[in-house]
Parts: structure tokens; C-alpha cells; sequence
């Protein structure tokens, strides 16, 4: 996953294995790997959010924001609980921070 998709892909992928669609630990089979490159696993930058964007982009900065951030309903929801699951069911997470 990239940017947003990184932090949405987690969540996607913790709901195909509950669905069954994925099996992360079968032996010389399969393995799930998730590689999300975004700089969002350091959080967002403010100036991003500012008045010079169209509106959509604000928004979705702002729920971007809300999915990292620990204090937040969304992420306490359905970012950490998907983390967590996701470990625990065997998937390799590698998070890569980019920023240009």
C-alpha cells in the first residue's frame, strides 16, 4: 500500500484472512507480506492540510490524521485492532517512511 492505501490495506488484509480469502501460515504455501510506504507512520504534515488544497484533499488529509493518530476513535477502532491481528496471525508488516 502507498500513502493512505498503506494504513487501509492493513485493515483490508486482517478482514480477507477473517474471511478466509488469505492463510498466512501454511507452511512452504503461502506467506502474507504487507510493504506500505508512506510517510503517515510518522504522521501527517500540517502544511498539507492547508487552505492552497481543494477541499477533498483536505478532508482526506484530516481522516488520514485521525487513522494514526492513538487519541483518535478510528485508530483505537480499527487501525490498532487490525495491527494487532494482523501480527498475531503471522503477517510480515514492513512499514517504509518516504519522504522527498
Amino acid at each position: 500500500g502507498h500513502s493512505q492505501g498503506a494504513l487501509v490495506s492493513l485493515v483490508l488484509v486482517d478482514t480477507l484472512i477473517d474471511a478466509g480469502a488469505l492463510v498466512p501460515n501454511i507452511p512452504g504455501v503461502q506467506r502474507v507480506c504487507l510493504l506500505g510506504l508512506a510517510g503517515v507512520y510518522h504522521g501527517t504534515h500540517e502544511k498539507v492540510a492547508g487552505s492552497f488544497f481543494p477541499s477533498f484533499w483536505r478532508e482526506a488529509t484530516k481522516e488520514l490524521k485521525f487513522l494514526q493518530d492513538p487519541s483518535s476513535d478510528i485508530f483505537r477502532l480499527y487501525f490498532l485492532p487490525a495491527v494487532c491481528s494482523v501480527l498475531k496471525k503471522g503477517v510480515l508488516l514492513i512499514p517504509i517512511c518516504a519522504y522527498g
